[in-house]
This record gives C-alpha cells, sequence and structure tokens, in this order.
C-alpha cells in the first residue's frame, strides 16, 4: 500500500522518482523499490514523506482513504474516518448521509436561538 500511496503523491507533485529522492535526502533506487514494493522505507523515512507531502502516516501506510495532513486543524469531532475497505460509492454515501445530518442539527440549533 505504501509504494501506490507513494506513487500516487509523486505523480500528483509531478517530481520524478530522482527529484523526490533529493527532497528525501536518498537515492531514487529506493524510491523505485518502496513504489514497487521490493522493500518498505524505515519510520523515519515514512515521517519525512508524509511532512514532504504534508499527508497523515495513517494515509500513507493505508489505513484511511483521505489525505489527512498529520495535524488537521479540524477536531477529533469534525473528521469523519471511514474503514479502507469501502468501496468509493459507499464512502461517498456516508459521507452525504453525514453531511445531511449536520445540516439538518444546525438547522435545529438555528430554530432554537
Amino acid at each position: 500500500m505504501i509504494g501506490e500511496r507513494l506513487a500516487d503523491l509523486r505523480f500528483t507533485q509531478r517530481l520524478t522518482q530522482k527529484q523526490l529522492a533529493d527532497k528525501l535526502g536518498c537515492s531514487s533506487f529506493s524510491i523505485s523499490s518502496w513504489e514497487s514494493n521490493r522493500t518498505t522505507p524505515n519510520d523515519e523515512m515514512k515521517i519525512r514523506i508524509c511532512r514532504l507531502f504534508g499527508v497523515s502516516a495513517d494515509y500513507l501506510l493505508g489505513i484511511i482513504r483521505d489525505p489527512l495532513p498529520p495535524q488537521s486543524a479540524l477536531s477529533h469531532e469534525e473528521i469523519l474516518h471511514l474503514p479502507g475497505f469501502l468501496t468509493k460509492e459507499e464512502a461517498d454515501a456516508v459521507r452525504s448521509f453525514a453531511a445531511y445530518t449536520i445540516e439538518q442539527a444546525k438547522k435545529r440549533e438555528a430554530g432554537r436561538n
């Protein structure tokens, strides 16, 4: 999973493997090995990757689907963690229902004021 996520992040930033290696202080061979899942970066390098791309380790490891920043400005109550095994359609349905429920609660609270 790390390999696929790393490759996606690199492509999104339009970086070559060499450019990413230079930014992380490693070899392009390491990047290639990680992206093809032949090897895995050590924990220190995982932290560097997360910081460079502004994503959480949970995202890099494939635990969550959305690339949340490591220290989100949102409170825990404002973040919806969805299991990675949901299809995109299922995750979209959960988000849609959550948004609907939040809007209904806001209307209810506005009516109290």
